[in-house]
């Protein structure tokens, strides 16, 4: 009776490390794919936009707005050019203040941009790595940290690879 009750017990822990196993890697999916949603309130000059953010057409793309989103840091994702934004604002019919709300989709009219990606080398910097992107303009290094979601100080890595929208 007392092997009956070891193996009914070392069953039952098997059990519950499969069922703890199986939970862990569902997390973590679940996890990898909410770093990959719209959310970037983890930092105040940093987002994590992707491709799975932006339904592209070649007429037009739809973004779903994110915490800290505003219509200015929307245009410069998308024209590299947060002075856009009214442009933002008038395909999406927002009047002044343009208060967008997170989760609205808006619509952003033909940004005819395309991604390259970019693999970190040693030696490189964010600041070197705009001025090869954007004919030597080193102020699109925060336009490639905030695509790229980077916190300050834009520290990357040998390997990594970078979105770099042209």
């Amino acid at each position: 009776m007392n092997k009956k009750v070891v193996v009914v017990a070392v069953g039952l822990i098997l059990l519950i490390i499969i069922i703890a196993v199986v939970i862990a890697v569902v997390l973590t999916q679940k996890k990898k794919s909410s770093d990959d949603s719209p959310d970037n309130s983890s930092s105040s000059d940093s987002s994590d936009y992707s491709d799975d953010d932006a339904a592209e057409t070649p007429a037009d793309v739809t973004y779903t707005v994110r915490a800290g989103d505003d219509i200015s840091k929307i245009a410069n994702y998308f024209y590299g050019d947060g002075n856009r934004n009214l442009e933002v604002a008038a395909a999406n019919n927002l009047a002044a203040p343009y208060i967008i709300q997170v989760g609205q989709t808006l619509t952003i009219k033909s940004p005819l941009r395309s991604e390259q990606k970019y693999t970190v080398v040693a030696g490189d910097d964010i600041t070197k790595i705009a001025e090869k992107f954007y004919n030597n303009d080193y102020t699109k290094n925060t336009y490639i940290a905030y695509t790229n979601n980077l916190t300050s100080p834009y520290v990357i890595y040998p390997g990594q690879v970078l979105s770099i929208f042209v």
